[in-house]
């Protein structure tokens, strides 16, 4: 199954059909007769936003925190806020919107259509419409994105033939210029201008036909074409459009590469099976009220895709799509859980190139998270705001969102550099790339941070959208793990660590835990808990660093009973305050990491049953495919190759079927990585039969110990260590088992 056919016309961008080569992106939807084409291109926003001057709020640092002791947090963030609008800042302003670079229409005469079929293309990284019509005969739209080309390769083909034209729809949007300009060898030219005459240009290029081509004044025609190769691409301002190769050459090219990365990682959960309409799996589900086998595979396999599609640089709410100039918060990079969920599967599903290049885009960023530090807190270091578009400068908070008392952004950014170097160990990133990153999170907490009887005080402190108090539990978190972080990668390199970071470790309060039992969102005791809320920032320490685990006996027991209290009072509660699908994704992570199938399950199945993904399996941010939102498409992999085998905190062990819903009770995975530069080279399961084996593959004579959730009892195990060539070992793990309730 590395296809998704559906049969039902998509009416809006949301539900198109989907391709994109990191860089640029194209959504596809319409009809036979009236087909768009939503075109967009990696960090393209709708310049507009003239906040570029912060306040400068350093001096007021003290005063704020006197108030907060004195008169609370409520009245702190009011004395900010107006000590801010003294100067000039407007209040809570949005970040400058994720845009398509230009929609095109393409109208053909059609009469009758049947047969019509939409068809995404897993494996090679292609769309595909096909319908049977009255006039043309059979007619297939074919398109992918090339990677090396960096430009959409298009063809239309019929058995007889067509008439129609292609006709770029103007945005009319007052922020931007447009021109069009059509010439005599079917090449349409759209420049788009900002207010401040930087700008680009999409060129839509008929590349051949059999047919004959009339230009318009702002349109291309094809009369009596059977077939048409075309080409989409953006280039800067005044820039000229680049030479391609013709769409036979780029299309080998393509699926060969496309291919190969993403058949690298593969989940089977059914037995192979022909042809398969979504339509026909969403009803036997729904019958069902179940998840099925057949709709996680496709799932899995379309986020798989989709990741393989926007990977690269920093993926926006909607990944690299977009059909509006107005997208629900602006369609930005939002990171106070979005971004971090989008890119939590790159490391398993092998995507290392498609990491760095994350780290790359984020070093244009790194001027304005000085800023923000300075400017507000008059500390070294990063702040990263929750918002960032054309710049990330820290302009999205007011009195009812105090997002400016959220300075866990740069340390959990931190956590995935250490997790790159976790997988692939490259020292040269560790000594170049993690620890510069980690010494600029931790300058900004060592000027911030103040010393109270002995003990680290952060203030002021925000749990992510959730309420202020002192010392959230995720940025004690946060500044225990970065100071981890940063003291191994010293000491993996032999130099020597600065007395000032062991005395800062040694500051770090202990977590608070509530009367009963329950690990607490803020140390601080003033504040008042609320557990139906999407975020699980108190859980950080459970589900992102594994500081908590079952070696940590107290702990663990408090993380179940305030995961318990989040799942009752948010997911499981109809009148929750939303049913965002990142929170889902967290709840699942949470429960992997608390071995609890039954709200792994829970989870999976408010996001499935509820309906939150489109057409094309992109996942939506609420239910009934309310929002395009990519964040649980980045998270799936992960969260599914994490219930299969997990990397417990300590290198050395790795829990095979940890937590395994009903939907995945048997099947085959190859590719998954590991920490440690460990790869899977094969995991086969069946949990009615009670059997699973697994094939691990290293450079070294080193593998971690194996063992089963706690669900299952070990009745006999079999290992076999061979060595490959001289450097590469493989090490197989073979077990039958029971559950305890059987025995």
């Amino acid at each position: 199954m590395t296809k998704l056919i559906n049969r039902t016309i998509a009416d809006r961008w949301e539900d198109g059909l989907l391709i994109g080569n990191g860089k640029i992106g194209l959504a596809l939807y319409g009809n036979p007769h009236i087909t768009y084409l939503d075109f967009t291109v990696q960090d393209l926003f709708l310049k507009g936003n003239q906040m570029q001057k912060l306040p400068y709020l350093a001096p007021y640092l003290e005063e704020l925190r006197s108030i907060i002791d004195m008169q609370g947090y409520r009245e702190g963030i009011r004395y900010f806020y107006e000590r801010a609008q003294e100067q000039g800042y407007k209040g809570l302003t949005m970040s400058d919107p994720f845009i398509p670079a230009a929609r095109f229409l393409i109208e053909i005469k059609q009469a009758s259509i049947e047969n019509y079929q939409r068809i995404t293309d897993f494996q090679n990284g292609m769309i595909q419409v096909t319908y049977d019509s009255s006039i043309g005969g059979k007619v297939e739209e074919t398109l992918f994105a090339s990677k090396k080309e960096n430009c959409i390769f298009g063809k239309i083909k019929s058995e007889k033939p067509l008439t129609g034209s292609i006709i770029p729809v103007n945005w009319k949007e007052i922020k931007m210029e447009e021109k069009i300009t059509v010439a005599a060898n079917g090449k349409l030219k759209w420049e788009h201008r900002y207010q401040d005459q930087t700008g680009y240009d999409v060129i839509w290029s008929i590349d051949s036909t059999d047919g004959r081509i009339i230009s318009k004044r702002d349109s291309l025609m094809f009369h009596d074409s059977t077939t048409i190769y075309f080409t989409i691409q953006c280039v800067e301002k005044n820039r000229e459009e680049r030479q391609v190769r013709c769409y036979e050459k780029a299309v080998i090219e393509h699926k060969k590469s496309f291919s190969k990365k993403f058949n690298a990682v593969k989940l089977l959960l059914t037995d192979e099976q022909g042809t398969i309409y979504l339509e026909e799996v969403l009803s036997e589900m729904r019958t069902r009220k179940q998840i099925t086998p057949v709709f996680m595979q496709l799932f899995y396999q379309a986020s798989r895709y989709i990741i393989q599609s926007m990977a690269n640089g920093i993926p926006t709410l909607q990944g690299i799509w977009s059909g509006t100039l107005h997208p629900a918060w602006s369609g930005d990079y939002t990171f106070d859980t979005n971004v971090q969920l989008a890119i939590s599967s790159l490391a398993s599903s092998g995507y290392f190139a498609e990491y760095r290049s994350f780290f790359e885009r984020l070093k244009k960023y790194y001027p304005d998270f000085r800023e923000n530090a300075q400017s507000y807190y008059g500390c070294h270091g990063f702040l990263v705001p929750a918002h960032a578009s054309t710049t990330a400068k820290h302009v999205h908070w007011n009195e009812e969102w105090p997002l400016i008392f959220w300075i866990s952004g740069a340390g959990w950014l931190a956590y995935f550099y250490h997790e790159y170097w976790h997988y692939t160990k490259d020292a040269a990133f560790l000594k170049h790339e993690c620890i510069p990153f980690y010494e600029e999170v931790l300058a900004f907490y060592l000027d911030f941070a103040q010393c109270k009887e002995g003990k680290l005080r952060l203030s002021p402190s925000y749990s992510a959208e959730n309420g202020m108090g002192d010392n959230t539990t995720m940025d004690i978190a946060i500044v225990k793990s970065v100071l981890k972080y940063y003291i191994e990668a010293k000491t993996c390199l032999g130099e020597e660590v600065a007395k000032i970071y062991k005395q800062f470790y040694k500051q770090i309060p202990p977590y608070r835990l509530l009367e009963d039992g329950g690990i607490a969102e803020w140390l601080d005791p003033r504040t008042v808990e609320n557990d139906n809320h999407r975020h699980f920032s108190n859980l950080y320490p459970l589900f992102q660093t594994k500081e908590i685990n079952q070696d940590t006996p107290e702990l663990w027991e408090s993380a179940k009973i305030a995961f318990r209290k989040r799942m009752d009072s948010w997911l499981n509660n109809i009148e929750g305050d939303t049913t965002s699908s990142h929170g889902r994704m967290h709840a699942a992570m949470c429960a992997i990491s608390l071995e609890q199938t039954k709200e792994v399950t829970e989870s999976l199945e408010a996001l499935v049953l509820e309906n939150a993904f489109m057409d094309s399996l992109a996942t939506a941010h609420y239910r009934d495919k309310n929002i395009f939102n990519v964040d649980a498409n980045g998270s799936l992999p992960k969260v599914i190759h994490d219930c299969l085998i997990y990397s417990e905190h300590e290198d050395s062990s790795v829990t095979i079927l940890k937590t395994v819903p009903y939907f995945l009770s048997r099947g085959k995975a190859t590719g998954i990585c590991l920490p440690d530069n460990f790869y899977v080279q094969a995991l086969e399961w069946d949990i009615e039969k009670g059997d699973v084996s697994i094939t691990l593959e290293q450079k070294e004579n080193r593998f971690p110990n194996l063992n089963l959730g706690n669900q299952y009892h070990v009745k006999k195990e079999t290992t076999h260590l061979k060595q490959l060539n001289k450097n590469m070992w493989q090490y197989t793990w073979t077990c039958t088992f029971d559950t305890w309730e059987k025995r």
